[in-house]
């Protein structure tokens, strides 16, 4: 999971950095271009990335967090009376 993480945070980065460039170098270009009716086409608006991960909800994974990323093991299940498991983690 952690390197699914890094992976996704570098495609982040890398997004980032491209749009940067888009907006900051060829946009520039683009609008010149127009300017000087060098061409007249509008430019294709790419797709917002509305995308977001999942929050962590488990209280293991939150309390781990917490507690400086050390995962905490979960506790035995509890049994009830006739031998089923009472909190809901089997039968």
């Amino acid at each position: 999971l952690d390197r699914v993480g890094r992976a996704l945070g570098s495609a982040v980065t890398a997004y980032n950095r491209t749009v940067g460039s888009l907006e900051a170098r060829v946009l520039v270009s683009a609008r010149r271009l127009r300017e000087l009716k060098v061409v007249e086409d509008e430019l294709d608006v790419p797709k917002q990335v509305d995308a977001m991960t999942r929050p962590l909800s488990a209280p293991e994974l939150v309390a781990s967090a917490e507690e400086g990323n050390r995962l905490r093991p979960l506790p035995p299940p509890e049994r009830s009376l006739d031998g089923r498991e009472a909190n809901g983690w089997g039968t």
